[in-house]
């Protein structure tokens, strides 16, 4: 045991001793205490800066206030049996049909955000990122526009999502139990949706350069999570779980972090397009992704695609203009 632990353990039992407490509670209250100043809390969703750790003595001051609260309330009758817990109220579903789908921030758009009705969240930075297909956060309440999220940490955080309009919200946290003293943000994130039915009111809408025939095609580049924004198809090509294999999801109805469309291989030959090979396992596509060519001019990428490919059975045209989300 480490001298912090010591201490810790000391002041916990200075805390408590004069208080009728049973000697698992106090074991209980130990652990709960070590593991929370082991870790300092994450922002909501990962927006917040981390803070301190809280001193030692405070930590031991809010601990018996606590336990005296609790004793307040429930009584010094030590032989009347506990009232099972309430499950929280929270309104349903957890997350709204407003809200489902992937977004970005605005203006800076290099996260990606995924919301699935079942409460399930993400927000990735790349492209690899969006691809693990892997929610570690997750809405376990929600009363109107205020969400309890509770994170990998362990933490419960407490975040208000205003939409602003159809397609365009914003975030604020409120507070998060692995920092109590934390108060609420003064600036709002802003979010716009991407898929489905991108909000063009932003920055979506706004002109984007052409690339003209004529530029190299920089195959190299192909890694992000791009959007057509006319379809609202999402096109994600990254290297998961940070790997070699470069592979690839698209989706134009906003689940393609939960439930792609199609999901497969990247191969890049020495020359040209890449090739899009479909998983297997997962049956034959919807239809079939393929490139005749590829430019890619800062973050605006052209492609052109073969009679019968997917962007064209969705009314795209021979040529299509994608925006570089992350």
């Amino acid at each position: 045991m480490s001298t912090t632990e010591a201490r810790l353990r000391e002041a916990l039992h200075d805390a408590v001793d004069a208080l009728p407490v049973a000697d698992d509670d106090v074991a209980r209250m130990e652990r709960d205490l070590v593991a929370a100043l082991a870790g300092p809390g994450r922002s909501p969703v990962g927006l917040r800066h981390r803070r301190q750790r809280w001193g030692l003595v405070a930590a031991a001051a809010v601990l018996a206030a606590a336990v005296a609260g609790a004793l307040a309330v429930t009584g010094d009758d030590r032989g009347s049996e506990r009232l099972p817990a309430r499950p929280p109220t929270t309104d349903r579903p957890l997350v709204p049909a407003e809200l489902v789908g992937t977004w970005r921030t605005v203006p800076d758009n290099r996260r990606v955000w995924a919301f699935v009705a079942d409460g399930r969240v993400s927000v990735d930075p790349t492209a690899g990122d969006f691809l693990e297909a892997d929610f570690k956060d997750r809405v376990v309440t929600r009363s109107g526009d205020l969400y309890t999220v509770h994170t990998e940490d362990g933490c419960d955080e407490t975040v208000r999502i205003r939409i602003v309009a159809p397609g365009s919200a914003a975030l604020s946290g409120q507070r998060t139990t692995c920092d109590p003293a934390l108060g609420p943000e003064t600036e709002e994130t802003l979010l716009e949706r991407v898929s489905p039915q991108p909000f063009l009111g932003g920055e979506l809408g706004r002109p984007r350069p052409s690339t003209e025939p004529g530029f190299l095609p920089q195959s190299t580049f192909v890694e992000g999570v791009w959007l057509h924004v006319e379809s609202g198809t999402l096109l994600a090509m990254g290297r998961p779980w940070r790997g070699e294999l470069l592979r690839y999801v698209l989706d134009d109805d906003g689940d393609g972090k939960s439930d792609p469309d199609q999901s497969g291989r990247v191969v890049m030959p020495g020359a040209g397009p890449p090739v899009f090979q479909p998983d297997a396992a997962t049956g034959p596509p919807p239809c079939h992704l393929a490139f005749t060519s590829l430019v890619i001019l800062h973050d605006t990428m052209t492609t052109r695609t073969p009679p019968g490919a997917c962007l064209r059975t969705r009314g795209a045209g021979a040529s299509q203009t994608w925006v570089r989300i992350a």
